[in-house]
């Protein structure tokens, strides 16, 4: 694995890389170093393990990255299901480039990224003049989450995508105590990368 390179994260939308640009930028924030970041969402009618596998390819032949993060909507699949699958994606790949392939995160929302944005209710309650309330823990009902995000958002045609940065930052530093287990989970597993990068990270 380079312990130089930067990290390369896979979204399947919008939604999914303006929260994961938040939580990044805060992780980073406090080194004296830039580390360097690519973001690559799914944009073309192709399937996203494919999407993933030819990008990715391209990177690792340069030696650029030191992290892949791979965000997947659960779908309300199970999430072990959803894990083992993704990494059959990367058996050819890991068997090519054996030390040299990168360090991978999931993260897996169950069943939707729009759960997660509902998480940071101390973020909407400065938004809307009601007090929203958490999200349910998980309603596999298809947008219902979507829906919920959407109204929140006071000034149509917001959707809430373009606050996705600021509350991936909060969700980051602990500013809400209202933490899914799919997130908590998600946040475990980015911080034990640390390491991988030459600069200490000091949380605030």
């Amino acid at each position: 694995m380079n312990l130089q390179g930067g990290i390369l994260v896979f979204c399947e939308d919008s939604a999914q890389q303006e929260l994961m640009k938040g939580i990044l930028d805060r992780m980073f924030e406090d080194y004296s170093y830039p580390v360097e970041k690519w973001f690559h969402q799914l944009t073309k009618r192709v399937r996203y393990k494919r999407f993933i596998t030819e990008t990715l390819k391209d990177y690792l032949k340069r030696n650029l990255v030191s992290l892949v993060i791979i965000v997947r909507d659960t779908n309300c699949r199970k999430t072990a299901e959803i894990k083992k699958e993704t990494d059959g994606w990367f058996k050819t790949l890991r068997k090519k480039y054996e030390e040299e392939f990168p360090e991978l995160v999931y993260a897996f929302p169950s069943p939707h990224i729009e759960k997660w944005y509902l998480l940071d209710m101390s973020f909407w309650r400065d938004k809307v003049a009601e007090s929203p309330q958490p999200p349910p823990r998980k309603v596999c009902k298809k947008d219902f989450y979507k829906q919920k995000l959407h109204a929140l958002c006071y000034s149509p045609p917001r959707r809430g995508v373009e606050y996705g940065s600021d509350i991936g930052r909060n969700l980051f530093s602990g500013a809400t105590s209202a933490v899914a287990e799919d997130f908590r989970q998600f946040l475990k597993d980015i911080r034990a990368k640390k390491p991988f990068f030459k600069a200490p990270i000091r949380d605030k």
